[in-house]
């Protein structure tokens, strides 16, 4: 497929750009850190807004984590990480009794399940634990970005309200759906005003009630549609659609972009794919670039986040091999 609709027919929400004309900006990121643990005695850094923030530092941008780990030896590590990799750590609290996020990783005939034990640290958010002043941190922010697996606590959709009340930001929402910790109730309160709403083919299928056919437009147009009536959403909201290998979709309203998937160099895992894709697009809209440009982007940067092992990499180079990012970066 090499559909293509014209990028200046795409609504395009228009993000302040700073007076000094600096691409680089605040990007609130909202949501669970933890480890994976796997069989072998292996603990793996992750979750996907821990992802997405160390994904958009490394291309270049300011995130904010706003988060929660516990007072334990796995939360000091945590810390030492982010600031070893220069992400801001003023908005990650800790809450002396729950330990870090975990996710227990157990192997089925070479498959991974994900186990993820309830009432964790990153499931306590709570407006007046944090020692820094969310309000005043993310005053200039651009637009604030969250999953739906920390939702799935009252405390923390209590903190969500709170937090959306006090600090007005354009939002970037992932549908992460890990059952059994999705609530088709939530999807109102999660989707409903936000801007952005990233998923995948399948989750499209669930949450639509539709038989998703990637490979073909018009299969997913009219699942997004059937989504938007389902869910009442009448703003002209973006809509990313990632399948896999068959590319992503970008459809506002009646209007559709495509990406084809790019070539895989030498496949290592698809662990964080979806999480670099959002952590790009993100960059994109931050840089004032077009829809196409974005999509493109990003499906790039999900196929390189395969080349790694893991959800990200401590190597700079790797950020530095987006196309757009590198002229601006250059210039």
């Amino acid at each position: 497929m090499s559909f293509r609709a014209p990028a200046a027919s795409f609504f395009m929400f228009q993000l302040p750009a700073r007076p000094d004309g600096d691409r680089t900006q605040t990007v609130a990121v909202v949501g669970e850190v933890l480890f994976d643990h796997f069989p072998d005695g292996k603990k793996v850094l992750g979750g996907a807004p821990f992802n997405v923030a160390w994904n958009l530092k490394g291309l270049g941008q300011d995130p904010l984590l706003v988060s929660a780990i516990g007072e334990d030896a796995e939360g000091d590590s945590i810390l030492d990480s982010m600031r070893r990799w220069q992400l801001r750590t003023e908005a990650v609290t800790k809450v002396p009794d729950r330990s870090t996020g975990r996710v227990v990783v157990t192997m089925h005939d070479s498959e991974p399940s994900y186990e993820i034990p309830f009432d964790q640290s990153f499931d306590n958010l709570k407006i007046d634990q944090f020692e820094t002043d969310l309000s005043e941190s993310l005053s200039n922010a651009a637009l604030m970005y969250h999953g739906s697996l920390f939702f799935r606590s009252t405390v923390n959709q209590t903190f969500f309200k709170q937090l959306s009340e006090r600090v007005n930001l354009p939002r970037f929402v992932d549908l992460n759906i890990r059952p059994p910790w999705f609530d088709r109730s939530w999807v109102q309160d999660l989707v409903c005003g936000a801007t952005w709403v990233k998923l995948n083919s399948d989750e499209l299928s669930l949450l639509s009630d539709s038989d998703v056919d990637p490979t073909r437009i018009e299969s997913v147009q009219s699942a997004v549609a059937n989504f938007r009536s389902m869910e009442n959403l009448t703003r002209p909201q973006t809509l990313l659609v990632t399948c896999g290998q068959h590319g992503a979709y970008w459809i506002d309203g009646e209007h559709v972009n495509f990406a084809q998937a790019n070539a895989i160099g030498t496949f290592v895992d698809s662990v964080g794919a979806g999480d670099a894709f959002s952590a790009a697009v993100i960059d994109g809209l931050v840089r004032s670039q077009s829809p196409e440009t974005i999509l493109n982007d990003a499906v790039r940067f999900a196929a390189l986040a395969c080349e790694i092992k893991g959800a990200t990499s401590h190597n700079i180079n790797h950020y530095s091999r987006l196309p757009s990012t590198k002229s601006e970066t250059q210039n």
